[in-house]
């Protein structure tokens, strides 16, 4: 490209920048590439001559100049919220909400409200908002407000150039083009890690392996792709290995314009660690300079570090983690979970300081956890034990750090493991398994602080992690009692993925949570005639047979309710696992079915669970349901005294869930206490605080300029 021979002072130059960017307003695409072409000067030329004159980076002058023009529109009071931030690029109003509120200090539904009441606005930003917003502006969106959802407001695939800032990225899976197939968890190896150095980077954001394995076969051009996955820059490759020589050929594309930035051959030999690392190191910081990004000398460091001595080791490892992939593709897939144990476990044979491998076996031995071991001292000690040797070996493992916060978080300490999931992503900023973490830790205190986390982890995947993720976002927002946006996140995730079975479900769960049980069991029957032993240990209302159970016994068909309950029990049974709550709906309806000995029997048993629980430190403790679900058998068998005491503790919750409103008012468990004042004191203590805190998080969205 020629470059521009206007010699233009500082307040020339920005005065132009402000005069092209303005012209391109409404362009959501429009950013450094498009800027650059129309100054007639280079990328690199243009990112220094804006530092110097702004102090700030091209995407983040670009953000700006739409901020200001967006604050012109809101103090005019001329349209909505939505439509300034399409005006001005932003073609999700969420993301235009929080770059807002991060750069002005201010929501700008508060510019409206203080022109409506004043006809005029003194709001400014202060410079410690902007130093914020720097930082900020690269994170999604917290929230994505469903009363204004549209299809581009939620699409993750839709977020605007100026957000992206031309960082993000997606390695496609490398072609083996190997005249010997076996040779392809190698190649798939290298693909791997120059992934994972990329991720390293905090500069960058980068697919993570599950989003783009799916594009291993496909027809889609790659600019489709990249839409898909919102990236701006691609890399694919292919590669042949021949004994210890190994030849690769990658392309570094620019998605927008499918412009080859860079297409390279490698060709190397291949005979200890070293040359392995070299490779994957140059291949990747090859990628960073001809993207333009940061990267700090620890992150060259961490890309260049050896993880191992031991090629044998390294191998292993390689196969380990294929076949580990294989089986996060298909969790029934238990022989390859097993396979990946086996060779990470060859690994450690060949190097026992192999950090990354004792990392791998701590997450291995999470799959492998029995819900029947939760009170035995020894739960999950073997997680802890590999990942603490992961950090032993090498205290920079990021995927030890996130093994350790789920372990901490399902032994009851909280704070420890929000530290754990603090430190993996000091060493992997991009590192979704962390987000996804700190989103569960908060989903029954802090709904809308578990959707921040779970949306900014969305954002690092695609399939079907982001499957996973877009469920459990709907299970925060039915638990703060917003059952029209998890509708829309519904609606969205059957766009997606077209998961029938899945839509259904979550649809029989957002009924089920307001009470309404008979319609509840009208969707959970048309997802369990596609797939009658859909299963869910860990989010109960996804556990079809369970869900059917309950909902007929609340709607009073109790023959049925007992029917789909004996099934549940079968599969719990053959899973090895075991339920910590819900064995007194089973009683109950084994109770109106005239079976009185089984009634008693798992009235009994959880009576044993919710005594455990309560002495132990897990999260259904913490947030005092096992007191509940004991008090209602004391109840049941007249022990009121026992009934109220439990209720009284279970009265001191204080985020209280829209579905514990729905149950506590229709619970047939205490149906000789709800004429009783003391019952009904608490009933109205119960739904007054989850009034206050719906009030309050509804608050938090209309702050953000959401009516």
């Amino acid at each position: 490209m020629a470059e521009s021979t206007f010699n233009f002072n500082k307040q020339e130059f920005t005065e132009k920048l402000i005069q092209i960017i303005e012209a391109n307003l409404t362009n959501e695409l429009f950013g450094v590439t498009h800027l650059s072409r129309e100054m007639r000067m280079s990328r690199s030329s243009l990112h220094r001559k804006v530092k110097n004159a702004s102090g700030l980076s091209v995407s983040q002058f670009i953000c700006q100049v739409r901020l200001k023009k967006a604050q012109e529109l809101l103090k005019k009071n001329a349209t909505t919220i939505s439509e300034v931030a399409y005006e001005c690029g932003f073609h999700s109003v969420t993301y235009f909400t929080k770059c807002f509120r991060d750069y002005y200090g201010f929501s700008p539904g508060k510019v409206k409200m203080q022109k409506e009441k004043t006809g005029t606005t003194n709001l400014s930003a202060s410079p410690s908002k902007q130093k914020k917003w720097m930082i900020a502006s690269v994170l999604l969106s917290a929230l994505l407000i469903v009363l204004f959802f549209t299809h581009e407001m939620f699409n993750f695939h839709s977020f605007p150039e100026n957000k992206r800032m031309e960082k993000t990225i997606a390695v496609l899976p490398f072609k083996n083009d190997s005249p010997d197939s076996t040779n392809a968890y190698f190649i798939n190896g290298l693909m791997e890690s120059i992934l994972n150095n990329l991720s390293n980077i905090k500069d960058l954001s980068v697919r993570s392996r599950t989003s783009v394995e799916k594009f291993r076969t496909t027809n889609k051009s790659l600019m489709e792709i990249a839409k898909e996955l919102e990236v701006s820059y691609i890399v694919e490759g292919s590669g042949q290995k021949y004994g210890d020589e190994i030849l690769l050929n990658i392309q570094l594309l620019e998605a927008n314009t499918d412009n080859h930035l860079f297409s390279e051959q490698y060709r190397r030999e291949i005979r200890d660690v070293k040359d392995f690392i070299d490779l994957q190191s140059e291949i990747a910081l090859n990628i960073v300079s001809r993207i333009e990004a940061e990267i700090t000398p620890e992150e060259k460091q961490l890309i260049d570090s050896n993880p191992t001595f031991s090629l044998t080791a390294l191998d292993f490892f390689q196969r380990g983690r294929e076949e580990y992939l294989k089986y996060k593709m298909n969790n029934m897939n238990t022989s390859a979970l097993l396979s990946a144990e086996k060779n990470y476990r060859e690994a450690l044979r060949y190097d026992t300081c192999y950090a990354q491998a004792y990392a791998a076996l701590a997450d291995i031995q999470i799959s492998k956890k029995r819900g029947s071991e939760l009170f035995l001292e020894t739960f999950l000690d073997s997680v802890l034990y590999f990942a603490d040797k992961a950090i032993a070996y090498d205290k920079k493992t990021a995927e030890a750090y996130a093994v350790k916060g789920f372990y901490y978080w399902y032994r009851g300490n909280r704070g420890k493991a929000m530290e754990e999931y603090d430190n993996a992503l000091r060493f992997n900023p991009h590192l979704w398994q962390a987000y996804r973490g700190k989103g569960i830790l908060f989903l029954d205190n802090d709904p809308i602080q578990s959707v921040e986390y779970l949306q900014k982890a969305a954002s690092l995947v695609s399939g079907s992690d982001l499957k996973i993720i877009l469920g459990e976002m709907i299970i925060a927002y039915l638990w703060a009692g917003f059952t029209e946006i998890a509708k829309k996140y519904n609606d969205e995730a059957l766009r997606l993925f077209e998961d029938s079975v899945m839509y259904f479900i979550n649809l029989g769960a957002i009924e089920s949570q307001q009470g309404n049980a008979k319609m509840a069991v009208k969707y959970y029957k048309k997802g369990y005639i596609s797939d009658p032993d859909f299963t869910n240990f860990l989010w109960f209302y996804h556990d079809i047979n369970r869900q059917l159970g309950f909902n007929y016994l609340f709607a009073g068909n109790y023959e049925e309710s007992l029917n789909y309950f004996r099934k549940w029990i079968s599969i719990l049974e053959e899973s090895g696992e075991i339920s910590y709550n819900g064995m007194q709906r089973v009683a109950y309806a084994f109770w109106k079915n005239g079976f009185t000995d089984e009634a008693d029997y798992y009235f009994d048993l959880q009576m044993e669970h919710s005594n455990n629980l309560i002495k132990s430190d897990h999260p259904w403790s913490q947030n005092l349901f096992a007191y509940y679900d004991r008090a209602g058998i004391n109840a049941f068998r007249g022990n009121k005294e026992a009934a109220y005491k439990d209720l009284r503790i279970f009265n001191q919750i204080t985020q209280v869930p829209l579905w514990m409103v729905s149950l506590i008012k229709t619970d047939p468990l205490f149906e000789n206490l709800k004429e009783e004042q003391d019952f009904q004191h608490i009933v109205k203590d119960i739904e007054s605080k989850y009034r206050k805190e719906h009030n309050r998080m509804a608050e938090q969205l209309r702050e953000m300029g959401y009516n």
